[in-house]
Protein backbone atom coordinates (compact mmCIF):
# COMPACT_ATOMS: atom_id res chain seq x y z
CA UNK A 1 0.00 0.00 0.00
CA UNK A 2 2.71 2.44 0.98
CA UNK A 3 4.26 2.33 -2.52
CA UNK A 4 1.09 3.47 -4.28
CA UNK A 5 0.56 6.99 -5.49
CA UNK A 6 -2.37 9.15 -4.32
CA UNK A 7 -5.57 7.69 -5.64
CA UNK A 8 -4.11 4.15 -5.78
CA UNK A 9 -4.58 3.01 -2.15
CA UNK A 10 -6.55 -0.05 -3.25
CA UNK A 11 -8.13 -0.96 -6.61
CA UNK A 12 -10.94 -2.70 -4.73
CA UNK A 13 -11.75 0.19 -2.40
CA UNK A 14 -15.43 1.19 -2.43
CA UNK A 15 -16.27 4.88 -2.03
CA UNK A 16 -19.81 6.11 -1.43
CA UNK A 17 -20.59 9.62 -2.71
CA UNK A 18 -23.55 11.33 -1.03
CA UNK A 19 -24.87 14.57 -2.55
CA UNK A 20 -28.29 15.87 -3.61
CA UNK A 21 -26.74 17.66 -6.58
CA UNK A 22 -26.37 15.30 -9.60
CA UNK A 23 -23.63 17.55 -11.05
CA UNK A 24 -21.50 17.15 -7.94
CA UNK A 25 -22.04 13.39 -8.00
CA UNK A 26 -21.04 13.29 -11.64
CA UNK A 27 -17.91 15.40 -11.08
CA UNK A 28 -16.65 13.38 -8.11
CA UNK A 29 -17.68 10.11 -9.76
CA UNK A 30 -15.66 10.81 -12.91
CA UNK A 31 -12.66 11.83 -10.80
CA UNK A 32 -12.66 8.82 -8.50
CA UNK A 33 -14.00 5.98 -10.60
CA UNK A 34 -10.66 5.60 -12.42
CA UNK A 35 -9.11 4.41 -9.15
CA UNK A 36 -11.99 3.11 -7.02
CA UNK A 37 -15.33 1.36 -7.11
CA UNK A 38 -17.71 4.34 -6.79
CA UNK A 39 -21.25 4.22 -5.38
CA UNK A 40 -23.64 7.19 -5.41
CA UNK A 41 -26.55 8.24 -3.18
CA UNK A 42 -28.70 11.34 -3.86
CA UNK A 43 -30.00 11.59 -0.28
CA UNK A 44 -29.11 10.85 3.30
CA UNK A 45 -31.74 8.11 3.59
CA UNK A 46 -30.40 6.33 0.50
CA UNK A 47 -26.83 6.70 1.81
CA UNK A 48 -27.75 4.90 5.06
CA UNK A 49 -29.28 2.01 3.10
CA UNK A 50 -26.22 1.59 0.87
CA UNK A 51 -23.76 1.94 3.76
CA UNK A 52 -25.43 -0.88 5.70
CA UNK A 53 -25.23 -3.35 2.81
CA UNK A 54 -22.40 -5.82 2.39
CA UNK A 55 -19.77 -5.31 1.22
CA UNK A 56 -19.73 -1.98 3.04
CA UNK A 57 -18.09 1.14 1.60
CA UNK A 58 -14.50 1.74 2.69
CA UNK A 59 -15.00 5.52 2.71
CA UNK A 60 -17.91 7.97 2.44
CA UNK A 61 -17.72 11.45 0.91
CA UNK A 62 -20.73 13.20 2.44
CA UNK A 63 -22.25 16.54 1.48
CA UNK A 64 -23.32 18.65 4.45
CA UNK A 65 -26.19 20.68 3.03
CA UNK A 66 -28.95 18.38 1.78
CA UNK A 67 -32.73 18.69 2.01
CA UNK A 68 -34.49 16.52 4.58
CA UNK A 69 -31.64 14.72 6.32
CA UNK A 70 -28.46 16.80 6.18
CA UNK A 71 -24.91 15.51 6.40
CA UNK A 72 -24.68 15.99 10.18
CA UNK A 73 -27.77 13.85 10.73
CA UNK A 74 -26.45 11.17 8.37
CA UNK A 75 -23.14 11.07 10.26
CA UNK A 76 -24.91 10.69 13.61
CA UNK A 77 -27.05 7.86 12.21
CA UNK A 78 -23.98 6.16 10.75
CA UNK A 79 -22.20 6.23 14.11
CA UNK A 80 -25.29 4.97 15.95
CA UNK A 81 -25.39 1.83 13.80
CA UNK A 82 -22.82 -0.83 14.84
CA UNK A 83 -22.65 -2.00 11.22
CA UNK A 84 -21.59 1.38 9.83
CA UNK A 85 -19.93 3.18 12.75
CA UNK A 86 -16.40 2.23 11.63
CA UNK A 87 -16.75 3.66 8.08
CA UNK A 88 -14.66 6.84 7.82
CA UNK A 89 -16.54 9.92 6.56
CA UNK A 90 -15.12 12.98 4.77
CA UNK A 91 -17.41 16.00 4.73
CA UNK A 92 -17.63 17.75 1.35
CA UNK A 93 -19.23 21.20 1.47
CA UNK A 94 -19.19 24.69 0.14
CA UNK A 95 -19.41 26.11 3.67
CA UNK A 96 -16.26 27.89 4.73
CA UNK A 97 -17.17 28.52 8.37
CA UNK A 98 -14.74 27.18 10.92
CA UNK A 99 -17.71 26.49 13.20
CA UNK A 100 -19.23 24.19 10.58
CA UNK A 101 -15.92 22.37 10.16
CA UNK A 102 -15.49 22.04 13.93
CA UNK A 103 -19.01 20.66 14.30
CA UNK A 104 -18.40 18.04 11.63
CA UNK A 105 -15.13 16.91 13.20
CA UNK A 106 -16.74 16.75 16.65
CA UNK A 107 -19.46 14.48 15.26
CA UNK A 108 -16.80 12.08 13.98
CA UNK A 109 -15.84 13.15 10.47
CA UNK A 110 -12.22 12.28 9.65
CA UNK A 111 -11.63 15.17 7.25
CA UNK A 112 -13.24 18.23 5.64
CA UNK A 113 -13.02 19.10 1.92
CA UNK A 114 -14.25 22.49 0.77
CA UNK A 115 -15.79 23.27 -2.61
CA UNK A 116 -14.87 24.02 -5.38
CA UNK A 117 -13.17 20.67 -5.90
CA UNK A 118 -9.45 20.45 -6.54
CA UNK A 119 -8.75 16.98 -7.90
CA UNK A 120 -5.20 16.55 -6.49
CA UNK A 121 -6.41 17.55 -3.00
CA UNK A 122 -9.41 15.19 -3.17
CA UNK A 123 -7.33 12.25 -4.42
CA UNK A 124 -4.62 12.83 -1.81
CA UNK A 125 -7.07 13.05 1.08
CA UNK A 126 -9.09 10.06 -0.08
CA UNK A 127 -5.89 8.04 -0.37
CA UNK A 128 -4.72 9.16 3.08
CA UNK A 129 -8.01 8.23 4.75
CA UNK A 130 -8.11 4.86 3.03
CA UNK A 131 -4.55 4.17 4.18
CA UNK A 132 -5.56 5.04 7.72
CA UNK A 133 -8.60 2.79 7.50
CA UNK A 134 -6.56 -0.12 6.21
CA UNK A 135 -4.02 0.46 8.97
CA UNK A 136 -6.80 0.44 11.57
CA UNK A 137 -8.27 -2.72 10.03
CA UNK A 138 -4.89 -4.45 10.09
CA UNK A 139 -4.39 -3.35 13.69
CA UNK A 140 -7.86 -4.63 14.61
CA UNK A 141 -7.11 -7.97 12.93
CA UNK A 142 -3.79 -8.20 14.76
CA UNK A 143 -5.50 -7.36 18.04
CA UNK A 144 -8.13 -10.03 17.39
CA UNK A 145 -5.41 -12.57 16.59
CA UNK A 146 -3.50 -11.55 19.70
CA UNK A 147 -6.63 -11.90 21.83
CA UNK A 148 -7.27 -15.33 20.35
CA UNK A 149 -3.67 -16.36 20.94
CA UNK A 150 -3.77 -14.91 24.44
CA UNK A 151 -6.95 -16.85 25.21
CA UNK A 152 -5.30 -20.01 23.89
CA UNK A 153 -2.17 -19.40 25.97
CA UNK A 154 -4.26 -18.69 29.07
CA UNK A 155 -6.18 -21.93 28.53
CA UNK A 156 -2.93 -23.85 28.10
CA UNK A 157 -1.53 -22.20 31.22
CA UNK A 158 -4.63 -23.12 33.20
CA UNK A 159 -4.38 -26.71 31.98
CA UNK A 160 -0.71 -26.82 32.98
CA UNK A 161 -1.61 -25.38 36.38
CA UNK A 162 -4.28 -28.05 36.86
CA UNK A 163 -1.79 -30.75 35.87
CA UNK A 164 0.85 -29.33 38.22
CA UNK A 165 -1.68 -29.14 41.02
CA UNK A 166 -2.73 -32.71 40.37
CA UNK A 167 0.92 -33.80 40.34
CA UNK A 168 1.54 -31.97 43.59
CA UNK A 169 -1.51 -33.63 45.14
CA UNK A 170 -0.33 -37.05 43.99
CA UNK A 171 3.14 -36.33 45.32
CA UNK A 172 1.69 -35.24 48.65
CA UNK A 173 -0.48 -38.36 48.78
CA UNK A 174 2.59 -40.45 48.01
CA UNK A 175 4.57 -38.81 50.81
CA UNK A 176 1.65 -39.28 53.19
CA UNK A 177 1.27 -42.91 52.16
CA UNK A 178 4.99 -43.50 52.67
CA UNK A 179 4.81 -42.01 56.16
CA UNK A 180 1.72 -44.01 57.05
CA UNK A 181 3.21 -47.28 55.82
CA UNK A 182 6.37 -46.66 57.84
CA UNK A 183 4.37 -45.96 60.99
CA UNK A 184 2.08 -48.96 60.51
CA UNK A 185 4.86 -51.42 59.71
CA UNK A 186 6.42 -51.01 63.16
CA UNK A 187 3.35 -52.09 65.22
CA UNK A 188 2.58 -54.82 62.68
CA UNK A 189 6.07 -56.19 63.26
CA UNK A 190 5.92 -56.35 67.02
CA UNK A 191 2.29 -57.56 67.13
CA UNK A 192 3.22 -60.39 64.76
CA UNK A 193 6.23 -61.21 66.91
CA UNK A 194 4.12 -61.12 70.07
CA UNK A 195 1.53 -63.46 68.55
CA UNK A 196 4.31 -65.91 67.77
CA UNK A 197 5.56 -65.76 71.34
CA UNK A 198 2.01 -66.07 72.68
CA UNK A 199 1.45 -69.14 70.51
CA UNK A 200 4.55 -70.80 71.99
CA UNK A 201 3.55 -69.89 75.53
CA UNK A 202 0.06 -71.32 75.02
CA UNK A 203 1.50 -74.56 73.74
CA UNK A 204 3.47 -74.85 76.96
CA UNK A 205 0.36 -74.08 79.00
CA UNK A 206 -1.67 -76.67 77.10
CA UNK A 207 1.06 -79.26 77.59
CA UNK A 208 0.87 -78.54 81.32
CA UNK A 209 -2.91 -78.90 81.22
CA UNK A 210 -2.54 -82.20 79.40
CA UNK A 211 -0.21 -83.40 82.13
CA UNK A 212 -2.69 -82.38 84.82
CA UNK A 213 -5.48 -84.18 82.98
CA UNK A 214 -3.41 -87.35 82.90
CA UNK A 215 -2.87 -87.04 86.66
CA UNK A 216 -6.57 -86.36 87.08
CA UNK A 217 -7.43 -89.81 85.79
CA UNK A 218 -4.88 -91.49 88.05
CA UNK A 219 -5.55 -89.44 91.15
CA UNK A 220 -8.67 -90.81 92.87
CA UNK A 221 -7.89 -90.61 96.59
CA UNK A 222 -9.54 -87.24 97.07
CA UNK A 223 -12.90 -87.16 95.34
CA UNK A 224 -13.73 -83.74 96.72
CA UNK A 225 -10.60 -82.18 95.18
CA UNK A 226 -11.26 -83.90 91.87
CA UNK A 227 -14.84 -82.65 91.84
CA UNK A 228 -13.62 -79.11 92.43
CA UNK A 229 -11.12 -79.30 89.55
CA UNK A 230 -13.70 -80.75 87.20
CA UNK A 231 -16.23 -78.09 88.11
CA UNK A 232 -13.67 -75.36 87.40
CA UNK A 233 -12.90 -76.94 84.00
CA UNK A 234 -16.60 -77.05 83.21
CA UNK A 235 -17.21 -73.46 84.24
CA UNK A 236 -14.19 -72.16 82.34
CA UNK A 237 -14.99 -74.29 79.26
CA UNK A 238 -11.37 -75.35 78.98
CA UNK A 239 -12.00 -77.60 75.99
CA UNK A 240 -13.69 -74.74 74.06
CA UNK A 241 -10.98 -72.30 75.10
CA UNK A 242 -8.27 -74.70 73.93
CA UNK A 243 -9.93 -74.97 70.49
CA UNK A 244 -10.91 -71.29 70.15
CA UNK A 245 -7.49 -69.91 71.07
CA UNK A 246 -6.00 -71.60 68.03
CA UNK A 247 -8.69 -70.07 65.79
CA UNK A 248 -8.18 -66.63 67.32
CA UNK A 249 -4.45 -66.77 66.76
CA UNK A 250 -4.94 -67.91 63.16
CA UNK A 251 -7.43 -65.13 62.44
CA UNK A 252 -5.14 -62.56 64.08
CA UNK A 253 -2.22 -63.68 61.94
CA UNK A 254 -4.42 -63.55 58.82
CA UNK A 255 -5.53 -60.02 59.72
CA UNK A 256 -1.94 -58.90 60.20
CA UNK A 257 -0.97 -60.44 56.87
CA UNK A 258 -3.79 -58.53 55.19
CA UNK A 259 -2.75 -55.27 56.87
CA UNK A 260 0.85 -55.87 55.88
CA UNK A 261 -0.23 -56.55 52.29
CA UNK A 262 -2.27 -53.32 52.18
CA UNK A 263 0.67 -51.38 53.59
CA UNK A 264 2.98 -52.96 51.02
CA UNK A 265 0.52 -52.20 48.21
CA UNK A 266 0.19 -48.62 49.42
CA UNK A 267 3.96 -48.23 49.46
CA UNK A 268 4.24 -49.67 45.95
CA UNK A 269 1.40 -47.43 44.80
CA UNK A 270 3.07 -44.29 46.15
CA UNK A 271 6.43 -45.15 44.53
CA UNK A 272 8.25 -42.65 46.72
CA UNK A 273 11.36 -44.81 46.92
CA UNK A 274 12.10 -44.66 43.19
CA UNK A 275 11.29 -41.80 40.86
CA UNK A 276 12.81 -43.41 37.77
CA UNK A 277 10.95 -45.26 35.05
CA UNK A 278 11.09 -49.01 35.54
CA UNK A 279 9.48 -52.21 34.32
CA UNK A 280 6.57 -53.40 36.46
CA UNK A 281 4.14 -56.28 36.67
CA UNK A 282 0.87 -54.83 35.44
CA UNK A 283 -1.16 -57.58 37.08
CA UNK A 284 0.49 -56.92 40.43
CA UNK A 285 -0.17 -53.20 40.02
CA UNK A 286 -3.85 -53.79 39.34
CA UNK A 287 -4.10 -56.19 42.27
CA UNK A 288 -2.43 -53.74 44.65
CA UNK A 289 -4.65 -50.86 43.50
CA UNK A 290 -7.80 -52.96 43.90
CA UNK A 291 -6.62 -53.99 47.34
CA UNK A 292 -6.30 -50.35 48.35
CA UNK A 293 -9.73 -49.31 47.08
CA UNK A 294 -11.53 -52.56 47.84
CA UNK A 295 -13.48 -51.08 50.73
CA UNK A 296 -14.96 -48.49 48.36
CA UNK A 297 -16.23 -50.98 45.78
CA UNK A 298 -17.00 -54.23 47.59
CA UNK A 299 -20.47 -53.05 48.66
CA UNK A 300 -21.48 -51.73 45.23
CA UNK A 301 -20.36 -54.22 42.61
CA UNK A 302 -19.10 -57.68 41.84
CA UNK A 303 -15.51 -57.70 40.63
CA UNK A 304 -14.43 -60.20 37.99
CA UNK A 305 -10.73 -60.40 37.19
CA UNK A 306 -9.44 -62.03 34.01
CA UNK A 307 -5.69 -61.53 33.59
CA UNK A 308 -3.78 -62.53 30.52
CA UNK A 309 -0.14 -63.61 30.44
CA UNK A 310 1.62 -60.39 29.50
CA UNK A 311 5.24 -59.28 29.99
CA UNK A 312 6.27 -56.46 32.28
Amino acid sequence: MDTNKPGEASPQAKILLVDDDPANLDTLGRLLHLHYDVLAAPSGERALEIAARLPKPDLILLDVLMPGMDGYDVLVRLHDNPVTRDIPVIFVTGLDSSDDEEKGLELGAVDYIAKPYRPPIILARVHAQLERKYARDRLADQNANLETELARRIKEYQQVQVQLLQSEKLAAIGQLAAGITHEINNPIGFVTSNLGSLDNYLRDVFELLDAYEMLEGAYTSDEAALSTVREIKRQKEIDFVRDDIGKLLAESREGLVRVARIVSDLKNFSRTDNGDWQMVDLRKGIESTLNIVWNEIKYHCTLNKEFGDIPE
